[in-house]
């Protein structure tokens, strides 16, 4: 939203209160078993961000959506490409 790549036409915090009402959604907290997880990856060029999004899709089982090349090349993240 920040970045201008959708608009929102209600406003952001007022449209994500609607949204998480409606969507059958469930947070993936940063935590404990995230940040063991995220100390064992390693990733070639890779950010912290990348691999804190990596660890949290491991720990909570869920199928990362990435355009980053060394992301889906990763055998041990279940990653769907983002085209």
């Amino acid at each position: 939203m920040r970045r201008k790549r959708f608009r929102v036409h209600n406003g952001s915090p007022q449209w994500l209160e609607e949204v998480m009402a409606r969507a059958p959604l469930r947070e993936a907290p940063f935590n404990f078993s995230v940040a063991v997880s995220a100390s064992g990856i390693e990733i070639p060029q890779s950010d912290t961000g990348d691999i804190f999004l990596a660890a949290t899709a491991l720990v909570f089982e869920l199928t990362m959506v990435t355009s980053d090349a060394q992301l889906l090349d990763c055998a041990w993240l279940k990653t769907l490409a983002n085209s």
